[in-house]
């Protein structure tokens, strides 16, 4: 925490400068009706400035989701990120978030064009939130888990998975405070079976598509 807020004292006056409200950063494939609890007065920052604060912060993030004792979230960080930058994301309650998958997800750099990706796939979303003030938080960390033929969430066989900043459990799919991501479920059967029921980030943050 105290981390954290020296951070905010540094980027504050550069967040202030430069934080005219922004509708672009929609998620490509449409915005979902169902959202997480908007956070107050977020910051609009340009790419280069949301992946300042991000590589300022990321080793905190990872530590704070690491009270879980998950192996996903001690480990997600190595993985393959898919965007270049980090976004905010309407969905997530304007919070900035970046996309991480593992090997078995590989496909999932196609983005629009992907096939459906593999039982054992896992992609996950840390989070930060950064208001006009300057303050800066760690937000929830999201992860989708594709099980295997069976498996029933209402959005194909994807398992969902939510912890708290703190690492706290919020709730699980088929586990502890279902109900609590059921809304996740919810959200993604939007995206429908032709994207494996998958959004994905705005073009302008992505890393360059798969062929």
């Amino acid at each position: 925490m105290k981390r954290l807020r020296f951070l905010a004292s540094v980027f504050a006056a550069s967040f202030l400068i430069g934080a005219a409200v922004s509708a672009s950063n929609a998620q490509s494939t449409g915005e979902a009706t169902l959202k997480h609890p908007k956070i107050a007065d977020p910051a609009s920052l340009s790419g280069v400035r949301a992946e300042a604060v991000y590589q300022a912060i990321r080793g905190q993030i990872r530590s704070n989701y690491a009270a879980s004792g998950d192996p996903v979230v001690l480990g997600y960080q190595s993985w393959k990120r898919y965007n270049k930058t980090p976004y905010r994301s309407g969905n997530h309650g304007e919070r900035f978030v970046n996309h991480f998958a593992n090997d078995k997800a590989a496909g999932y750099g196609k983005f629009e064009n992907l096939e459906p990706l593999l039982a054992g796939s896992i992609i996950t979303k840390d989070s930060f939130t950064v208001t006009r003030n300057g303050t800066v938080k760690t937000g929830p960390f999201f992860m989708m888990e594709k099980m295997s033929a069976g498996f029933a969430s209402g959005a194909g066989t994807w398992r969902f998975l939510m912890l708290r900043p703190d690492g706290s459990l919020v709730g699980m799919t088929g586990g502890l405070g279902s109900k609590k991501v059921g809304f996740c479920a919810d959200c993604h059967k939007q995206a429908g079976p032709k994207r494996d029921f998958l959004f994905f980030m705005p073009r302008e943050a992505r890393i360059p598509a798969l062929r």
